[in-house]
């Protein structure tokens, strides 16, 4: 069997990227209960809340929390949505929001900290070739093109967000998470995977379905 350049490449890149998501450092979780007492079944409507200053992250941020939780089979609104545009985000206008969506808990999650590392991708220099295929005759049957790409920097961010749920029915802090994602460097890359772990743990501890 002859396998193609093409093939190998693909095969490589393959091994490349699953090695590369091998040395991927794991989210990490730590959770703390707080008042066990107050949870009976799991709460099945849920109101997110995702505590920024910036508007358009905060909105990112509850989307993918809904999201997660509604494939859990949860009933889930954002926060963003539930209140008036450009409401403050306090304990009061949270409060109204629970009652308006008929939340059974809130679920807010916050920045505890960000670490911003940079890793510098060195440039290349080379020569493309293109075949030309006007006459079946042509001596000069390829184009030659020379390339030179300059290096750049990948910034990597390390972030660690803390999630508390409240029982709407009586305010009291039933539950808390500290999630840590490490590297990545995108927005939506950190806040997907902390909104699928956010919601695995709650799931795992018997807090939601």
């Amino acid at each position: 069997m002859v396998i193609k350049p093409t093939a190998i490449r693909s095969l490589l890149l393959a091994a490349t990227l699953s090695f590369a998501a091998s040395c991927a450092t794991p989210t990490k979780l730590s959770s703390t209960w707080h008042d066990q007492a107050t949870v009976g079944d799991p709460f099945a409507s849920l109101l997110v809340v995702g505590v920024s200053d910036n508007s358009g992250r905060r909105r990112r941020f509850e989307a993918l929390m809904v999201q997660a939780l509604q494939e859990s089979g949860n009933l889930a609104e954002a926060s963003i949505r539930a209140m008036p545009d450009g409401q403050a985000l306090d304990r009061d206008s949270v409060t109204e929001a629970m009652r308006a969506t008929e939340a059974q808990a809130v679920v807010v999650t916050r920045l505890v900290s960000r670490e911003v590392t940079a890793r510098e991708v060195a440039g290349r220099s080379g020569v493309k070739t293109r075949r030309k295929d006007e006459y079946a005759y042509d001596f000069f049957r390829y184009d030659y093109k020379e390339y030179d790409e300059p290096g750049y920097l990948v910034a990597r961010n390390t972030v660690t967000l803390s999630t508390d749920l409240y029982n709407s029915g009586d305010g009291a802090l039933v539950y808390s998470i500290e999630t840590t994602i490490y590297e990545k460097e995108t927005e939506f890359e950190i806040f997907d995977e902390a909104s699928t772990a956010i919601v695995r743990r709650l799931r795992r501890d018997g807090l939601i379905r």
